[in-house]
């Protein structure tokens, strides 16, 4: 089990902190100085094994937090917050050893406010509300909705701009100054006739891919009303 803020011997190194916790465990195998050296290894801390957990940023902590809750070789692993504190490549680097230990077998519960994370290293979601299961369901089943496509298109001003919307009504968002303009496309059916009006026009297509049901869009579909409301109420 991995806490959001985990408490820690702050006079012990890094060593002694596994050891310790190896053997609140009862696992003998979990005391081996060669696993725990691996254990920080592969959390980015080799090279501070010998020093006082004192000085240790909050990401270092973070990661000193995983090694712990791996040193017993876990088959189930909670994780809350892990990611919190670390920089853009630390986050990577340790969702990409959550998700190695799901791949060998671990079940992995993970819990995060960061959505970007959750989608990074989790198969299933479960979103709380309050303390309920709101909802559960595959991530990739969501990320899979096909939700039409998006175009990018060379754009010279008002008049190519109010072209491509005679065909799609839908889009209100004006058209950006730098030569270029962005619109989505509902229906797969409308991108022969908006290239029917970039082709008259002569304007360049700059790239046209599928659009996914992000969980910022859905979590904001689903909880967005409650959420403004409990704003406006702070």
């Amino acid at each position: 089990e991995f806490p959001e803020s985990p408490v820690r011997y702050d006079q012990r190194t890094p060593l002694e902190a596994l050891d310790f916790y190896a053997q609140l465990s009862g696992d003998p195998q979990a005391r081996s100085l060669k696993w725990h050296r691996e254990l920080l290894a592969e959390v980015r801390l080799a090279a501070a094994a010998q020093q006082s957990i004192r000085g240790f940023s909050k990401g270092m902590r973070q990661r000193l937090g995983l090694a712990q809750a791996l040193g017993s070789r876990p088959r189930l692993l909670i994780l809350d917050e892990p990611l919190d504190g670390l920089d853009s490549m630390g986050r990577l680097q340790l969702r990409k050893l959550i998700t190695k230990q799901a791949r060998a077998g671990t079940t992995v519960f993970f819990s995060s406010h960061v959505l970007c994370d959750i989608v990074a290293v989790s198969d299933r979601l479960v979103i709380l509300d309050g303390v309920l299961f709101s909802l559960s369901f595959m991530t990739v089943e969501l990320l899979g909705e096909d939700r039409g496509l998006e175009l990018e298109f060379s754009c010279n001003g008002t008049a190519d701009w109010e072209a491509v919307r005679a065909v799609l009504p839908y889009v209100k968002e004006q058209p950006p100054e730098e030569g270029k303009a962005r619109v989505p496309l509902k229906e797969r059916a409308l991108a022969n006739r908006v290239l029917d009006v970039l082709r008259t026009r002569e304007l360049q297509v700059l790239s046209l891919t599928p659009r996914r049901h992000t969980l910022e869009e859905f979590f904001l579909e689903r909880f967005g009303s409650e959420a403004s409301r409990i704003s406006q109420e702070d």
